[in-house]
C-alpha cells in the first residue's frame, strides 16, 4: 500500500521521549510508503487506491467511494476491501485506518497521523521516513 497524505502545514519535528519520531505543525502534509496508517481528527480526506487493500472510516459525516471493491457501511461506519479508485471522507471525529499497498491520501484539518512501514513523509518543508507521527493544525 503506498501512502500519500496532503495536509496544508509549516512543520517543525518533535521527538517523543520513547523514541518515536513526531512532526507537528501546520499545513500540508504528505505520505508515500506501504504498511499502515492511523488518521484521527477533524476534517476531510480523499483516498486515493491503487491496490488491494483495506479502509476502515469511523466518525464521518458522509463517505463517498468511486471505483471497484467491496465497500460495506455498518453503523459504526464504513469499510471498502481490495479498493481501486477514491474515497472521500469528512467528519468532526473522523477515525480512519488503512493497510496494505498503493494507497495515496490527501487530507485537511486537524489531528494526528501514525505511519507505520516503509515510506516518507512531508511536512511543510520536512521530510522524515517511517515509522513517524504527525501532529497537525489547520
Amino acid at each position: 500500500m503506498t501512502l500519500l497524505i496532503a495536509f496544508p502545514i509549516l512543520a517543525q519535528p518533535v521527538f517523543a521521549d520513547s523514541g518515536t519520531r513526531r512532526l507537528q505543525g501546520h499545513g500540508l502534509l504528505f505520505a508515500a510508503g506501504a504498511g499502515e496508517a492511523f488518521l484521527k481528527g477533524d476534517g476531510s480526506l480523499t483516498i486515493i487506491c491503487e491496490g488491494a487493500g483495506s479502509v476502515w472510516i469511523k466518525g464521518a459525516e458522509a463517505v463517498t467511494a468511486y471505483g471497484e471493491g467491496r465497500k460495506f457501511d455498518f453503523a459504526g461506519g464504513t469499510m471498502c476491501i481490495g479498493w481501486r479508485g477514491r474515497i472521500h471522507t469528512c467528519g468532526s471525529q473522523l477515525e480512519v485506518h488503512m493497510m496494505g499497498g498503493l494507497i495515496k491520501f490527501f487530507a485537511a484539518g486537524s489531528g494526528s497521523a501514525v505511519l507505520r512501514g516503509v515510506g516518507v513523509v512531508r511536512v511543510g518543508e520536512y521530510f522524515r521516513d517511517w515509522p513517524v507521527t504527525v501532529d497537525y493544525l489547520p
